[in-house]
């Protein structure tokens, strides 16, 4: 029956994009302006589509008892509260002040209410403790946003999010039954999507499907086991190290260049070295893909080879040829804009 669901989301997404698609829905284009990567007014909020099609197939899931009650109601809320937030901050553009205060009020009972098990470097967080809400609520509200940052490259969130799920079946000791089937199921009811988000994209996801997958992708470890804990949320850096080291390297920049680190921009690297010329729309995304991927391979080597370390030490490790590819983009990029000025 599983996976008679997961054709099913599949069958039914495919339906409802080919149907969005036909309809004519002028305020949710995408029209270009002086921060888009694209030229051409291009449909966007595909995600609430694919999300559609999961939320149909997700009750199946739980009537026939293949998740428990806690993940069904966890992720059902969850996904329907960001994707519905989006879906209206792309037809009504919602101010990013309201925005963060709608998504702190959202993360806070439920995570009170949840009492999901969290942890930090080991050290248990406990959500009966307004502080500790509070820091926790930061840390996945930041993980929502920072997907929904990386939505400016056609394929690179929706198929990051592929990417995201083998890095946490590599890196994660154990994956809860319920989570990874409704993890799967949203994979299925997403795969057609990917068909029209292929560059050059002609359906983007929205602020409906970048913060509604943000949501998986912030919530994934309160369901996996890393080193023996459920919930340690430090290693999240991990499981897309290219989303946090481009995300924490423009914030910091803009920082410093005393901007305003809440409105829209093109500074990240993936759209810079596009705009410089470097790159190419498709091999910037392979490039930036590939940090993304290089974990799985790594981790799974220094644990074949080095399973006496520590945990900590394997990860570390591990995260260390993401960052230095991502600098060596960087510098590769500056120094392509510098021969630029020079000859110009």
């Amino acid at each position: 029956m599983t996976l008679l669901n997961f054709f099913l989301s599949t069958l039914l997404g495919s339906l409802f994009l080919y149907l969005f698609m036909k309809m004519d829905t002028p305020r949710l284009r995408d029209v270009p302006n002086h921060r888009s990567m694209h030229d051409k007014p291009t449909k966007k909020s595909g995600g609430f589509f694919f999300f559609a099609a999961f939320w149909i197939l997700f009750p199946a899931l739980y009537l026939q008892k293949e998740i428990d009650g806690y993940t069904f109601l966890f992720f059902l809320l969850g996904s329907l509260f960001f994707a519905i937030l989006g879906f209206l901050d792309d037809l009504y553009n919602l101010s990013s002040v309201l925005k963060l205060i709608l998504e702190l009020l959202f993360l806070f009972p439920v995570l009170y209410f949840f009492h999901p098990e969290a942890y930090f470097l080991g050290i248990h967080l406990s959500t009966g403790h307004f502080f500790t809400l509070l820091f926790l609520s930061l840390i996945l509200h930041f993980t929502i946003n920072l997907a929904n940052f990386m939505d400016g490259l056609d394929f690179y969130l929706s198929g990051s999010f592929f990417i995201f799920f083998i890095n946490l079946f590599f890196l994660t000791d154990s994956l809860h039954s319920g989570f990874g089937l409704t993890f799967l199921l949203l994979l299925f009811s997403m795969l057609p999507f990917l068909f029209y988000n292929y560059p050059n994209a002609s359906l983007f996801l929205g602020d409906s499907g970048s913060l509604g997958l943000g949501f998986f992708i912030a919530t994934s470890l309160f369901f996996s086991k890393i080193d023996g804990l459920t919930g340690d949320l430090f290693y999240l850096p991990l499981l897309l190290p290219a989303f946090w080291i481009d995300g924490l390297f423009t914030l910091l920049r803009r920082t410093l260049a005393r901007k305003n680190i809440l409105s829209a921009h093109r500074e990240h690297l993936y759209q810079r070295i596009q705009q410089s010329g470097y790159f190419s729309k498709k091999q910037a995304l392979f490039h930036f893909s590939l940090i993304n991927l290089l974990p799985s391979p790594l981790f799974f080597l220094l644990s074949l080879f080095f399973e006496n370390l520590p945990y900590l030490v394997r990860a570390c490790l591990t995260g260390l040829p993401p960052i230095v590819y991502y600098l060596i983009l960087h510098h590769k990029n500056k120094k392509s804009i510098h021969l630029k000025d020079s000859s110009g």
